[in-house]
């Protein structure tokens, strides 16, 4: 499924146990009346250093995986913010605090916050982006290494090198960039989809008429295992017939069942035979969302995804099977 794919979206709940628990410990010493001492401090620093850095570089892992030709970047991001979470640390854990592992720390940090707001900026881009948001993005990344230089030339030196206007503005034209950036792209035209190939039907002789299928019989060995089938995981309408049988109602389609005991038509030259039958229904989504449907049902996909030819036009398909093994195929044109 692809929401399981998305490392952000996962490594949120950690992010949430490790700041929550930090919050907790404080409240809880604080509470009981006395100062926060120095190993709890340094235990609420290391939670929170990991909650940040976890965040700086899960940002690198989701640009290498949904951008692979970016993926030195993302990768590198990722380095920063480990070499960064071990500098902090090793600095929270000293005894001095007045030592150069503090601007160490500090520089690391540094670096790993625009590591990861590079991996943002690289990973918003897309094929359609006008020409506006390419110049604000470059604008943008530009003003953030210009800041980052200066922040980390402002922090390994002793005295004021470089003036707080300059560092100033670094800083309020990149925020202006990030400002930009998503409603630039809401003026954009929508990207125009692929239109989906034609198929070419030839046309129907002179006199004759166009016929649409009205139902299509099929034979189910056990009638109570296959309503709940057919109901529940393909959301069929259980309609009974005049005759006493059951049909399934799908959308404007009708499958006639024909179960055990039933007996078969006068008119069939042979019997139906339960699991013998192969039948395709449109999928009204995207593909990974019936995928998603028959996982949470425990209905066993036999293949697919799958590029497949439907009656209108070409579509991505997915197949499983009834439980008597018919095999049923939903295609989705999205």
């Amino acid at each position: 499924m692809a929401s399981g794919n998305d490392p952000v979206r996962s490594t949120v709940p950690i992010l949430i146990a490790l700041l929550c628990a930090a919050a907790l410990v404080t409240i809880a010493l604080l509470l009981g009346g006395s100062d926060v001492n120095e190993t709890g401090g340094k235990a609420i620093g290391l939670a929170a250093t990991c909650a940040l850095f976890m965040l700086t570089g899960v940002t690198g892992i989701s640009l290498a995986q949904r951008r692979p030709g970016l993926s030195i970047v993302g990768y590198l991001t990722v380095l920063v913010s480990l070499g960064a979470f071990l500098a902090v640390n090793a600095a929270i854990w000293a005894n001095d605090i007045f030592s150069d592992s503090w601007r160490t720390a500090a520089e690391a940090t540094v670096l790993a916050i625009a590591a990861a707001n590079v991996s943002l900026l690289l990973g918003s881009a897309r094929e359609g982006d006008s020409e506006a948001l390419r110049v604000v993005r470059a604008g943008a990344m530009a003003s953030l290494a210009a800041l980052c230089v200066m922040a980390i030339v402002e922090i390994s030196s002793r005295g004021e090198d470089i003036e707080i206007q300059a560092i100033a503005i670094a800083a309020v034209l990149y925020l202006l960039g990030m400002a930009l950036l998503p409603l630039l792209r809401r003026l954009s035209p929508p990207a125009q989809a692929e239109p989906p190939p034609t198929v070419a039907r030839p046309a129907p002789a002179a006199g004759a008429r166009v016929l649409r299928i009205d139902h299509v019989v099929i034979a189910v060995g056990d009638l109570d295992r296959s309503n709940a089938f057919y109901r529940d995981v393909l959301g069929a309408e259980l309609v009974s017939t005049p005759e006493g049988r059951t049909a399934y109602r799908i959308g404007g389609q009708q499958l006639s069942v024909h179960a055990p005991g039933a007996g078969a038509s006068p008119l069939a030259a042979a019997p139906v035979v339960p699991g013998n039958t192969d039948l395709c229904f449109i999928w009204n989504g995207a593909i990974a969302t019936a995928v998603e449907h028959l996982q949470r049902h425990d209905v066993e996909i036999v293949q697919g995804p799958v590029r497949r030819l439907g009656a209108h036009g070409l579509g991505q398909s997915v197949y499983c099977r009834d439980p008597d093994g018919s095999l049923i195929e939903l295609i989705s044109y999205e």
